[in-house]
């Protein structure tokens, strides 16, 4: 399949254009000076574990009779390591593509370590046994290695090439990453016969130079072709470290970076030749590839299970559940996202293990084996970043489940998780919008499909005069909420092994006994119930006793600390949070003072707290219920919803004073 490149436009950055010529300053590879060597802190962020010192690239086109027009990418960088916790970006992944002749030809790596050693710079370069090539996805490898003789002060130094006739793939260019970058410059040379609709997205204003100079084309005739190549020449200094902060889908959507499309070309005597395209197109090409659309042709060895789950099941909805937990039970996930098949259908249902799209497509063969309207859908994982609609791409999915449609109600299933429900899909999956594939029911549907996710926690305790209470504690969580504890649960080697672990992250819970119900089991509530006794909660002053009434489920720290934000707040999913408090007073105390009740809210009311106290005899009930109803918040309101959290930390943190009669 040839490869189709059409990059996501997200949101544009600030540019300023000239049209001057550029200055050719590339550093030389290996010629690292003692100071920066000896650089102890990055000189625009004190906290900096590492820096780039510089980011340099260049692309350009290149002509011969045999390929023809040839794209060649080169890159220098080196990185400041200050800190031990900088080490790991002494190990580099460089990604490449390869569909059978249609690849990018990587190659050309040198890199280094450079360190002070008795007054002198000393280099270690790297072995060419230290690189691995690995497959990463259908159509994509990285070359990856590790520097040695790397520690705290050391500078690293890399540079490769590529080069590939995919005329799509102009590379893009990164000025901003989790580091700062001290000089970030990116020299793109296209030559007139070529369109390419740029795309820039970040807030971070990057400088544009403009320019234009010759090129040839040789001929064996010596009447050479000239042409005009179109020069842009990308430069910045002094970028700061992308931000990281909660709530976030992926960086990749908002970080500084260039990308490209190739809109069309027209070489002199022909016709202009369009890229345009459409979903629609895309939609056909998975549908006619032999690893989507034609593996769902051979489905035929499903039809004697889907039999027996007929025989079992009373109406579609029930076929549709069944169906879906018997691929649960038969396929494992390989943790790899795609959405092309690895191998044939039968073949991966044999052997019981594959990606996204073949568990997901054996789903979609299994529901229309059982008569029932399915289809493929394709998405955006979370980490690879969102869609655009206004871009059609196969390149922007990586990964595949299933929709089933009944009674006029859509079902999204995904049986790549063993506690999935029917549109409760994996968080990895909640990344806006997936695209049904197929010849004539076609179009996008909500990965979210109006699931609220909801937890409650119910403490009942008696409070001793000594400060430590003991009861019970219930919990019940439902949706995304009920998959997740699910998953973390059963992810340790017994139950034991994760109460152990829950009170070593707890300090003073101890739990005697505990049962969880429903574990195993979805599509209902997952409950369970811990028997307790809790130390170190309450402060004890002379006649007075101190303590917060929400224990371990208050909230102590705000999620969001940045001084500012200029990117949205991405939830996954709404939810809404409940915590119940019943505590029972010691003999021979009283309330002396209580946490008055609030009601705060933020964004039009689409976060919400509700806390409420009261007194009922010797019992104090403390109750608080967080929603969060809105998943994208813009950054503009991004100080409205800190000082929410702001406000709900402090109310929580409230404690209760208790007085002896």
């Amino acid at each position: 399949m040839k490869k189709i490149l059409f990059i996501l436009l997200f949101f544009s950055a600030l540019l300023n254009v000239d049209v001057t010529s550029a200055k050719n300053d590339a550093p030389k590879f290996g010629k690292v000076s003692p100071d920066e060597i000896n650089a102890t802190v990055c000189p625009i962020d004190s906290n900096a574990h590492a820096y780039y010192l510089f980011d340099r690239g260049r692309s350009y086109f290149s002509y011969n009779d045999v390929q023809g027009f040839m794209i060649y990418y080169e890159r220098h960088f080196r990185i400041k390591i200050v800190d031990k916790s900088g080490l790991d970006y002494a190990t580099i992944s460089i990604p490449y593509y390869e569909n059978g002749s249609s690849r990018e030809n990587l190659g050309n790596i040198k890199a280094c370590s450079y360190n002070m050693e008795n007054g002198k710079v000393v280099k270690t370069p790297l072995k060419g046994s230290s690189i691995f090539d690995e497959k990463t996805s259908k159509n994509w490898r990285q070359k990856k290695f590790a520097l040695s003789n790397v520690k705290e002060g050391s500078v690293i130094e890399v540079t490769y090439t590529k080069n590939s006739k995919l005329l799509s793939s102009l590379p893009s260019w990164q000025f901003q990453y989790f580091i700062p970058v001290m000089d970030s410059e990116y020299d793109v040379r296209i030559p007139e016969y070529f369109n390419y609709n740029q795309f820039h997205r970040g807030v971070v204003q990057v400088k544009t130079d403009i320019s234009s100079e010759s090129g040839m084309i040789p001929q064996s005739n010596g009447q050479n072709i000239s042409y005009i190549n179109k020069c842009f020449l990308y430069k910045i200094g002094k970028v700061p470290a992308f931000p990281i902060g909660e709530e976030l889908t992926t960086p990749d959507n908002y970080i500084c970076k260039v990308d490209y499309e190739l809109s069309s070309y027209k070489f002199p005597n022909s016709l202009l030749k369009s890229f345009s395209s459409t979903w629609e197109d895309v939609d056909k090409v998975l549908m006619d590839d032999g690893d989507f659309g034609e593996r769902l042709k051979s489905t035929g060895f499903l039809k004697d299970e889907a039999k027996l789950i007929a025989a079992r099941s009373k109406d579609e909805l029930e076929k549709m559940n069944e169906a879906l937990r018997f691929i649960k039970s038969k396929m494992k996930w390989n943790e790899y996202n795609s959405c092309w098949c690895s191998d044939p259908l039968k073949k991966t249902y044999e052997t019981g293990t594959g990606n996204s799209a073949d568990i997901n497509l054996n789903l979609v063969g299994l529901l229309k084996q059982l008569d029932l309207e399915a289809y493929p859908v394709v998405l955006s994982t979370r980490s690879n970043g969102m869609i655009h609609p206004v871009s059609p791409s196969i390149n922007q999915m990586n990964y595949a489940i299933a929709l089933c449609k009944i009674g006029g109600a859509n079902y999204l299933l995904d049986a790549t998780d063993k506690y999935s429900e029917p549109n409760v899909l994996p968080v990895r999956c909640l990344n806006g919008e997936g695209r049904i594939v197929d010849y004539k029911n076609l179009g996008w549907v909500p990965l979210l499909s109006g699931k609220k996710s909801r937890s409650m926690a119910y403490y009942n305790v008696a409070l001793n005069s000594e400060g430590k209470f003991s009861g019970k504690i219930d919990f019940a969580d439902y949706d995304f909420d009920a998959m997740k504890k699910r998953n973390t649960v059963t992810d340790y080697d017994s139950e034991d092994k994760y109460i152990e672990k829950l009170q070593e992250n707890n300090a003073g819970l101890l739990v005697k006994n505990f049962q969880f119900t429903n574990l195993d089991t979805t599509g209902v509530e997952l409950k369970y119930q811990y028997d307790v006794d809790i130390s170190d909660k309450v402060d004890v002053a002379g006649d007075l006793l101190y303590f917060v009434p929400l224990l371990f489920d208050a909230h102590e720290k705000n999620p969001f600390t940045l001084a500012q934000r200029e990117y949205p707040i991405e939830y996954a999913y709404p939810y809404s949070e409940t915590v119940i408090s019943n505590i029972e007073i010691p003999s021979g105390y009283k309330i002396e003072s209580l946490p008055k009740s609030a009601k705060v809210s933020a964004y039009g009311d689409n976060f919400q707290m509700v806390y409420n106290t009261a007194q009922e005899g010797n019992k104090l009930v403390v109750k608080s219920t967080i929603s969060v109803n809105q998943t994208l918040i813009p950054a503009m309101n991004y100080q409205e919803i800190k000082g929410f959290f702001e406000k709900v930390v402090e109310k929580h943190l409230e404690k209760v004073v208790l007085k002896k009669i």
